[in-house]
C-alpha cells in the first residue's frame, strides 16, 4: 500500500473519498443545555406573578443575555407546563 503524499490538497482528497469539502472544515457549534433555559424560564415565571407569555418571556430572556427565538421559547414553556395568565387590576386590589 502506498503512503499518501504530503503535497495532496484537501479538496482533492475530499473528492477522492466523495466527501463534501464543507464537512471537512465543519466544527459543530456548542449548544447549551436546554434544561438551563427551562430553569431560567421557571424563575422568570415565578418572579412575575406567572403572567408572562412567550413574547414577554423572550424579551426578558433577551435582557438577561439569552437570545432565543419566539418559537423555541414557546416550545420550552409548553414542555415545562408554563402558561401565562392574564391579570386584571381587580386581581391586585383583592390581594
Amino acid at each position: 500500500m502506498k503512503k499518501a503524499e504530503q503535497t495532496l490538497k484537501t479538496s482533492h482528497l475530499c473528492r477522492l473519498f466523495s466527501v463534501p469539502i464543507a464537512s471537512y472544515y465543519y466544527q459543530p457549534a456548542i449548544k447549551p443545555n436546554e434544561m438551563e433555559y427551562c430553569h431560567k424560564i421557571k424563575a422568570i415565571h415565578e418572579g412575575n406573578l406567572k403572567s408572562y407569555g412567550r413574547r414577554r418571556m423572550r424579551a426578558e430572556l433577551g435582557n438577561q443575555g439569552i437570545h432565543l427565538g419566539i418559537f423555541k421559547v414557546a416550545r420550552l414553556m409548553k414542555g415545562a407546563g408554563i402558561v401565562g395568565t392574564m391579570r386584571f387590576k381587580s386581581d391586585f386590589l383583592e390581594a
